[in-house]
């Protein structure tokens, strides 16, 4: 499958990135063997996928069926991070996971759903001489953060560019606000060709088996989870195959003054 690499020089692949999800959302994942990307246009920022909202860019309606065609899924670069625990783990109890930009690469090249749609396509018929057939790209890119004035300065250079590079690029800005999330990005674009009213009552979200034990190098829980909770947890995890090590964060542990001070 085309997959654009965006914005990663290549001693970056192979760095580790961490994503905060709750914890039923990881027993999905492990008990079916799936990575969930979710529609762009359900994230919270207001700038998130701009291009797909004709009644902000009133210019152009080049993009206008994007939103539906794009399914993503975020990433950090930053591991240990207080306010991404406090953000993304709000009852205390959410998981980070770790991998790397390669691994998930690889996940999408070795997926037999991806590998259906990309070379056994879905045909469309809208009579008898026109066929489209489905289609499937992926793009994976490090987030560039700005300011409102060169959001809008890049988003002008790409308006009215029809080319997926193009759009997928615009995915990939934030405002400078969200630069301590440092985020990557990595989602697909599944073209099925369906009308707009079928579009809009289709599922938000893309999923796609993985080899879990091969993506995910590790389960880190909320630092603020209890022992006890923790030590149960770990059990269940274990207990559905996943081979990697799980641990709690001991970013509030109270540390030992005699090994800080010598």
């Amino acid at each position: 499958m085309d997959l654009k690499i965006l914005n990663i020089p290549e001693d970056l692949l192979d760095e580790s990135i961490y994503r905060i999800i709750p914890f039923d959302r990881f027993m999905e994942a492990l008990e079916f063997g799936i990575n969930i990307f979710v529609r762009p246009y359900l994230w919270d920022d207001p700038f998130e996928n701009i291009l797909t909202y004709p009644s902000q860019v009133k210019k152009t309606k080049e993009h206008l069926n994007e939103k539906f065609y794009i399914y993503a899924q975020c990433w950090s670069f930053s591991g240990e991070n207080d306010l991404l625990w406090r953000t993304y783990s709000k009852n205390s109890d959410g998981i980070r996971i770790r991998s790397t930009p390669r691994k998930l690469i690889e996940s999408i090249h070795y997926s037999d759903k991806i590998y259906k749609i990309e070379n056994f396509p879905n045909s469309i018929y809208y009579d008898d001489e026109v066929q489209i057939d489905e289609e499937i790209h992926g793009f994976i890119g490090k987030v560039q953060y700005m300011s409102y004035e060169k959001i809008a300065d890049y988003l002008s250079n790409r308006i009215y560019k029809n080319d997926l590079t193009s759009y997928f690029e615009t995915l990939l800005i934030k405002r400078d606000a969200f630069k301590n999330e440092e985020e990557l990005r990595i989602g697909i674009r599944h073209y099925f060709g369906y009308d707009d009213i079928i579009l809009q009552l289709s599922d938000d979200i893309f999923k796609y088996d993985i080899k879990i034990n091969k993506v995910i190098d590790e389960v880190v829980f909320d630092p603020r989870i209890s022992t006890y909770k923790f030590n149960g947890l770990k059990k269940q995890i274990k207990k559905y195959g996943f081979e990697n090590p799980v641990m709690k964060s001991n970013l509030y542990d109270i540390p030992q003054i005699d090994q800080i001070i010598k």
